[in-house]
């Protein structure tokens, strides 16, 4: 798949030092320098090589220039009677009315630091989306297989974490030190990479068929579900209610789209495959059923009625309708949640993420923050029709692609796995390949750089 020349090495190294150093919170600033640094330096080269003029520009890259764009226009300062006549600002002005005794001029954003820090936060996932979509063959095979080992990565340190439970390494001082959370802080979210890490073997798995006698196939395709497994296992080892579901939606809609789009390239092994995937949902469906495990436990907490997210959601949406229609700017959520939380719902815990992006997403951008929503549902409905009609072998990919970007869009709904840099460059990637994919099928082949 790969020649291993010096640039691919680099490339590949590069988005895996990325991802690994990514999975921190808020807190983590030294893996996410580290991303930052070499995702500037890996720009640099995109830049250095730009797209030929034959390159048609596609809604996503739009849409990836476009969010940079919002972000750096709530940074631009605002008149005083323009500002104050946004909502929710009514203390910020009392505030600056008793400090300064005048109304200095303000950008849109409460936070303008934070918004500042977001655009950077952009920085790695937006570099491999655009070194994916303008890059040549071999960068993108490159890409795929550096986050293919980041993945793997991901599982078998889990794996360690779960092995050895309470003693094996953690990258994160604040990670849960029972539990396999592998290269994150969270559980939720090292399920939900790994989730997305299934369809990425699909589709690795659909261009090593290529030339392969059958007895390879056999190899090639008992590999892959035996990696799928271990994928599985490293799952259920972190007790995330979300993981589970996650995953078991990752293997289901992987394996009923590769039965779909197969056709005329089905091999003598692929309904086993296929059949396989099948198989291993219905085992995990088994072992978190009826095992007293972290998995029995995740089943048993999908249907508790204590959790605190039903207590978080009514504080930020009076929030969010306090900002509304304008929002309180990027990366603002903390700031602007605190002069708006009632006091009934102050504790000695504080609210550091609305536990759903789509929320947050509305609170900081209002209206604009509706209108991205709308355009990522819209995209991914035109990429589904044109993966139903496209008969290339680039039907697969995009269908992969799509479970990939879908799994964390699902999960946003109840955690913020956009918030770290891993899942959130991971999924541009998942975008590039899509929209790469569908270009191809729609015989808009472009020349490589």
């Amino acid at each position: 798949m790969l020649d291993w020349s010096l640039p691919a090495l680099i490339w590949a190294a590069a988005i895996f030092i990325v991802v690994i150093t990514g999975g921190g919170g808020d807190g983590s600033i030294g893996g996410r320098l580290i991303g930052q640094l070499i995702a500037a330096m890996a720009l640099v080269a995109v830049l250095r090589r730009p797209a030929p003029l034959s390159w048609q520009r596609r809604a996503s890259d739009y849409f990836a220039i476009g969010i940079v764009a919002l972000l750096l226009l709530q940074l631009i300062p605002l008149p005083p009677s323009l500002w104050t006549a946004m909502p929710g600002r009514e203390i910020f002005e009392q505030g600056d009315l008793l400090v300064f005794d005048a109304l200095p001029w303000r950008p849109i954003s409460l936070q303008p630091a934070q918004t500042l820090y977001t655009v950077i936060y952009l920085l790695p996932a937006l570099t491999f989306y655009f070194a994916y979509r303008l890059g040549s063959e071999e960068r993108r095979r490159a890409i795929l297989l550096g986050l293919a080992a980041a993945w793997l990565f991901a599982v078998l340190f889990g794996l360690l974490q779960f092995a050895a439970s309470g003693i094996a390494p953690r990258f994160y001082a604040n990670a849960h030190s029972t539990i396999a959370v592998g290269f994150f802080a969270n559980r939720n979210h090292q399920a939900c990479f790994i989730a997305m890490g299934i369809p990425l073997l699909a589709m690795i798995v659909q261009r090593l068929r290529t030339g392969r006698t059958p007895d390879e196939l056999r190899i090639v395709y008992g590999a892959a579900l035996a990696v799928a497994l271990f994928a599985i296992i490293a799952v259920l080892g972190t007790g995330s209610r979300a993981g589970l579901v996650l995953i078991l939606a990752s293997t289901g809609l992987t394996s009923a789209i590769l039965f779909a789009l197969a056709g005329e390239r089905r091999t003598p092994m692929f309904w086993p495959a296929v059949s396989g995937g099948g198989g291993i949902m219905v085992a995990v469906a088994a072992i978190a059923l009826f095992s007293g495990s972290r998995a029995g436990s995740a089943v048993s907490r999908l249907a508790a009625e204590d959790d605190p997210r039903e207590e978080i959601w009514p504080v930020v949406i009076d929030a969010l309708q306090a900002f509304w229609p304008i929002g309180s700017g990027g990366g603002s959520f903390r700031r602007a949640l605190e002069v708006h939380e009632p006091l009934s719902a102050i504790g000695i815990k504080y609210i550091n993420h609305a536990h759903n992006d789509v929320l947050e997403l509305v609170m900081e951008f209002g209206v604009l923050g509706v209108a991205l929503i709308a355009a990522v549902i819209g995209w991914l409905a035109m990429m589904v029709l044109r993966a139903r009609k496209a008969k290339s072998a680039q039907a697969i990919g995009l269908g992969m692609a799509l479970v990939a970007i879908v799994l964390p869009l699902l999960h946003s709904l109840v955690d913020y796995p956009f918030r770290t840099a891993a899942i959130f460059t991971a999924t541009f990637v998942a975008i590039a390949v899509a929209t790469s994919a569908a270009e191809i099928a729609g015989g808009r082949r472009r020349t490589n750089t």
